[in-house]
């Protein structure tokens, strides 16, 4: 997300006289640093977030691979399916024999 500092021209001004405008250049550096502060700490929790998520689902990703003894993360989708085709074979042979 990029910071657009026309954002701030049309937002509450800091000044009494309502005017939407900062009185000073000061003034307005100021609203903008404190924009862009609170916005880089909400990102910086997002990222933490999603990055604790990755953590989470790299786990997880190992562990199927383990289990299904693949080597290659790119090969998983494919012998996950292989796995379901053929246990629906598998079903439908037993549904046979009975």
């Amino acid at each position: 997300m990029q910071y657009d500092r026309h954002a701030d021209s049309n937002a509450q001004s800091p000044n009494p006289n309502g005017q939407g405008q900062p009185e000073s250049s000061d003034d307005y550096s100021h609203v903008s640093v404190s924009g862009l502060m609170a916005e880089n700490a909400a990102l910086r929790a997002e990222l933490a977030s999603i990055q604790v998520e990755r953590t989470k689902l790299a786990e997880l990703q190992r562990r199927i691979m383990e289990l299904l003894h693949v080597e290659s993360a790119d090969r998983l989708v494919h012998d996950v399916r292989n796995l379901l085709n053929e246990r629906a074979l598998l079903k439908a042979l037993t549904e046979m024999a009975e």
